[in-house]
């Protein structure tokens, strides 16, 4: 069954000829090649949310309904070069509706969730002009529900879904909606001090060249089983206890996020221990940059990320400790440099590449150039969703991204308030569900200090 979405329409800001309403917008470097990416896999990603009893599917359709006319102008349309973003101009075009997909489950739990993310992890967008973002209401064997939001990853982040969820929830409890709106987050190079010092160039350069020898001795993850390539989900149910994961941290002084770098390069030591100690292993974290533009961007949609790429060796002989100070070492000296902003203009480079070479070839060299071996998510929703989990709206909270060609693993880490929840997906034909389940154990065990 599906429910209709009532969206509102905007009126333009300047009058009804404003030509600002659908003006094509520039994507950043990190954009424009996942939307490149799409070309082989979709990339989309999808939060997933425990709802408590007492929202009806009224309530629930007038909170996304509020929501998504705060945080969407409308309907977006990407340019056919990949390289703008418009929303489309309601008045030549017929809007695509917007609907809850609403499905009960014969099974129970998170693994209802799970299949359901199994087909919307690996169904594209449709091009033209529409709407980034899906709505599922699974409602599971045992009576849970969950609202599913699978997203186009390339025009929305992790940060701006949770803004939307939140909007979402707020209005289903009859708060004031907010008075401002929300539009498309402004090019990087407009928003962030100092972005195109003259500097740059060189050390765009350097850090290319770096990337590239330290990549070419790189593991990579190899098509070893004969399956459908498909994104994957897996795990369970982990509500793990925040305060061990802390206190973990704590114990190696390093912060969470450092914490669970080390433990992934540490899970794929063990994976694959007959080599580890020769091979490199790359882990890309992501770096919110909202804290340090001007002015602030807090919620908007688009890609408001640096990031950067850490290849580290697992020494047999070294221990975890020894392993998560390395980590932490190597993170500090990124981030004192700022490093990790330069990754946009990494991928802003790669993007005129890309369109240079025949397809082929994309496929070919994109995952051998720099492999890597896992991307890490931390987000702590605790502090953003705290009113949600005071007033008991939201029972849980968990995240998946889609893979793409370029990353054989994306990890999730997601706090909310006394529990997390660990969360990985790959593609079917580079892991079988025997070695996830072992890596998704060791990991778990670093993380809690066992």
């Amino acid at each position: 069954m599906n429910l209709t979405i009532p969206v509102q329409r905007r009126e333009p800001r300047s009058g009804p000829a404003d030509p600002q309403a659908t003006a094509w917008r520039r994507l950043n470097g990190l954009q424009r090649m996942m939307v490149r990416w799409e070309l082989f896999q979709p990339l989309n990603a999808a939060h997933v949310v425990e709802l408590a009893g007492g929202i009806s599917a009224e309530r629930l359709i007038a909170g996304i309904s509020t929501a998504v006319f705060r945080h969407l102008a409308g309907p977006l349309e990407i340019s056919s070069s990949g390289n703008h973003l418009r929303f489309v101009d309601w008045k030549t075009t017929e809007c695509p509706t917007l609907t809850v997909e609403c499905r009960p489950s014969l099974l129970q739990g998170l693994s209802a969730v799970h299949a359901i993310l199994g087909q919307q992890l690996n169904i594209p967008f449709p091009e033209g002009g529409h709407w980034p973002i899906r709505f599922h209401l699974v409602t599971s064997a045992d009576q849970r529900s969950f609202l599913v939001v699978t997203y186009r990853h390339a025009v929305a982040d992790s940060r701006s879904i949770s803004a939307l969820l939140r909007t979402l929830f707020r209005s289903a409890r009859s708060e004031p909606d907010p008075t401002d709106l929300l539009d498309l987050a402004p090019d990087l190079h407009q928003i962030l001090p100092d972005f195109q010092r003259w500097t740059y160039p060189l050390r765009v350069a350097r850090q290319l060249w770096k990337e590239f020898v330290h990549g070419a001795v790189s593991w990579r993850a190899h098509d070893r089983h004969p399956t459908t390539g498909l994104v994957v989900t897996g795990g369970g149910e982990d509500n793990l206890p925040t305060a061990l994961l802390k206190e973990t941290a704590r114990r190696y002084q390093a912060t969470v996020q450092e914490l669970f770098v080390a433990a992934l390069l540490d899970a794929f030591a063990e994976l694959l221990p007959q080599r580890s100690n020769r091979l490199r292993f790359g882990i890309y974290t992501p770096v919110d940059l909202r804290a340090e533009t001007v002015p602030p961007v807090p919620e908007a949609f688009g890609q408001i990320l640096g990031g950067y790429t850490l290849r580290l060796r697992r020494p047999r002989s070294a221990s975890f400790a020894q392993l998560v100070k390395t980590v932490t070492e190597e993170s500090a000296v990124v981030k004192q440099q700022q490093d990790y902003r330069l990754y946009e203009q990494h991928l802003r480079f790669t993007s005129h590449i890309w369109d240079r070479l025949p397809e082929a070839a994309n496929r070919l060299a994109g995952p051998l150039i720099a492999p890597v071996a896992a991307l890490a998510s931390n987000v702590n929703l605790g502090q953003f969703l705290s009113e949600e989990i005071a007033c008991g709206q939201i029972l849980g909270y968990t995240r998946f991204t889609g893979t793409g060609i370029m990353t054989s693993m994306m990890a999730g880490l997601t706090t909310l308030g006394d529990a997390f929840n660990l969360t990985m997906t790959t593609r079917d034909d580079l892991y079988s569900p025997e070695e996830m389940h072992t890596f998704r154990r060791h990991l778990q065990q670093r993380l809690l200090g066992q």
